[in-house]
């Protein structure tokens, strides 16, 4: 139970701050990648605002007449190719002949006027100055004219014309692809197309993600270590709080033993002296009653100390349930009632034979005690990997929620607290009993509906010892 608790709480502290932790670095992403994002579109608003009168070239050239003129986006189905890198001989027409001397070599390097950038402030002057952009212009039917940009080699003029001519093909008028943000401004001579160089941003953009993803996995991974070595501190007050009321159990138990001794012994004598008296006989009934609760109490304390001692072996499993049913299987055929077993062969477990006949047998008593109408008592039994399974199953009057069948284990819990007197002749201590041997074996117990008229009780215990 300590343990079950001690990892509890290492597990709902540490998912909590990893929850936060996780948080904080996803905001500081994204509010990054938004700061970037607004930055590099401020600067591309700029670089779209140049105007062809506000560019310088180095050469002013005439352009060199193409010998087939370049054709129009409406009429470019190429045969080969996507139209995309200008490397098939069915693209390259379009791209207006980079190869063939329509624009000349290295002709247009842009530079911004001496008025351009009056309202930009330092700061966007400096990210104009340090970016790398380009102007594709396309004339009326579609085809690249030109490539003019800032910061760029000449011998980038074809590369960056196959990249304009998928955007164009794309359908798109704006968005970020390849590490490039781009748009299309449209005016009277045709569409231009801008393309802002982003990899450096986008780059540093990545390195955060990548060392605060890192940085992320290792405070977890801290947090995960610093939380499970102070979880013992942590939850030491709840422990003290257990082993005191466990020990206040078996002192309780012990002091009340004597009187009770003394009593059953008293009416002993007294019914020597005076034999067939009702109230001698009701005292040494509930006298026997008490002891017996004594004994369940101390059972339970003991079996959820962390010190309990078990005699683990390899228990032949089919061969203790049926021993264990057989009472049962007679009071069921003298109720009028089905009891079936259905128990795999070779079913074993690795635990302690008494411990695990008393959950049994006490699973067994609890299904024949509240078993309504004429339905069956059903014990079914199988391995699931490294685990014994083993249901026990009863027809019930009223289906129990999930939290009735939760609290089935509870001490002194009784899910309907009208029931007859002669099926509360329990204490209400027997299933927590059954859930703590289980447990102390390392398997578990649960209770769930099978349905509205059956209720289950499934029992885990391991095949092999740790």
């Amino acid at each position: 139970m300590i343990k079950k608790l001690q990892k509890r709480f290492i597990r709902i502290s540490t998912v909590s701050l990893s929850v936060a932790i996780v948080a904080v670095v996803a905001i500081v992403n994204v509010f990054n990648w938004i700061s970037v994002k607004t930055e590099l579109e401020t600067t591309l608003d700029f670089i779209c605002r140049i105007e062809p009168g506000m560019i310088e070239r180095e050469d002013a050239g005439e352009y060199v007449p193409m010998d087939d003129p370049p054709m129009g986006f409406s009429d470019f189905e190429p045969p080969e190719g996507d139209g995309t890198d200008g490397n098939t001989e069915a693209d390259k027409p379009f791209i207006a002949g980079f190869t063939g001397g329509s624009i000349k070599p290295g002709l247009h390097r842009a530079r911004f006027s001496s008025d351009f950038g009056q309202d930009a402030d330092k700061h966007q002057k400096n990210m104009l100055a340090q970016s790398n952009w380009y102007a594709v212009f396309f004339d009326e039917n579609g085809a690249i004219t030109e490539v003019s940009g800032d910061n760029y080699a000449s011998d980038e003029n074809e590369t960056i014309a196959a990249f304009a001519l998928s955007l164009a093909l794309s359908g798109k008028t704006q968005g970020l692809k390849d590490d490039y943000m781009f748009r299309f401004v449209c005016t009277d001579a045709g569409r231009t197309l801008f393309l802002l160089n982003c990899e450096t941003k986008l780059a540093n953009v990545r390195q955060l993600v990548l060392i605060s993803g890192l940085s992320c996995l290792g405070a977890i991974l801290v947090t995960f270590i610093i939380v499970s070595a102070a979880s013992r501190r942590a939850v030491r007050p709840t422990i003290k709080n257990m082993e005191q009321q466990k020990q206040f159990i078996t002192n309780a138990s012990h002091e009340l033993k004597t009187p009770l001794t003394v009593i059953s012994t008293n009416m002993e004598l007294l019914d020597m002296e005076v034999p067939g008296n009702q109230w001698v006989n009701a005292t040494k009934k509930q006298t026997n009653v008490m002891r017996h609760l004594v004994d369940e109490l101390v059972y339970l304390s003991r079996m959820e100390e962390e010190s309990a001692q078990l005699n683990p072996e390899n228990v032949n499993l089919k061969a203790l349930i049926e021993e264990v049913a057989e009472p049962f299987e007679a009071m069921a055929e003298y109720a009028g009632r089905d009891f079936k077993l259905s128990l795999e062969e070779g079913l074993h477990a690795f635990c302690d034979r008494a411990g695990v006949q008393r959950m049994f047998s006490t699973l067994c008593d609890n299904a024949m005690k509240y078993a309504y109408g004429e339905g069956a008592v059903e014990i079914k039994g199988k391995t699931e990997g490294r685990h014994a399974v083993i249901e026990i199953s009863n027809p019930v009057e009223t289906p129990l929620s999930d939290e009735q069948c939760q609290r089935l284990f509870d001490r002194f819990y009784r899910a309907d607290p009208s029931r007859s007197k002669e099926k509360q002749s329990g204490f209400g201590i027997g299933l927590a009993i059954a859930r703590a041997v289980a447990e102390k074996h390392g398997g578990a117990i649960i209770a769930e509906m099978d349905g509205e008229k059956r209720l289950r009780f499934i029992c885990r215990l391991p095949v092999k010892g740790a």
